[in-house]
């Protein structure tokens, strides 16, 4: 580790991403205070959509979603019966579906309106 971190671009590189680890960490533990059941989940699909574009994994509207409807709950303190239900909210209000594994975004800046959804704590600095 002490060879790596002696090479200036790697350390800023891992320090950065320490920094973007944190102010994730900081948005999550917001959202699980401050927004209902469905701006939470808004929230983890804007930012998962936003997280897999960076890397090019995501399409223009949608992407294979990597998480269960339990899992999701886990990381939102929501049952999987009640991501269950604000799914099928986001989908009758418009906004998005998930089928077979599969999120398709009908209107990004409406979903990012309702969950509040700020990508800069994901940007690095500088």
């Amino acid at each position: 580790m002490d060879e790596l971190l002696a090479r200036p671009l790697i350390a800023r590189a891992l320090w950065m991403a320490g920094l973007v680890d944190e102010s994730a960490l900081r948005a999550w533990t917001v959202s699980l205070g401050k927004r209902d059941a469905s701006e939470r989940v808004a929230h983890l699909i804007c930012e998962l959509f936003v997280r897999l574009g960076t890397i090019g994994s995501a399409r223009a509207n949608g992407f294979d979603l990597p998480l269960t409807q339990e899992q999701m709950g886990d990381a939102l303190g929501l049952t999987p019966v009640h991501v269950n239900r604000v799914v099928r909210h986001l989908r009758e209000a418009g906004l998005m579906s998930i089928r077979n594994r599969t999120v398709e975004i009908a209107d990004f800046p409406k979903l990012q309106k309702m969950a509040s959804f700020d990508p800069g704590y994901l940007q690095t600095i500088g």
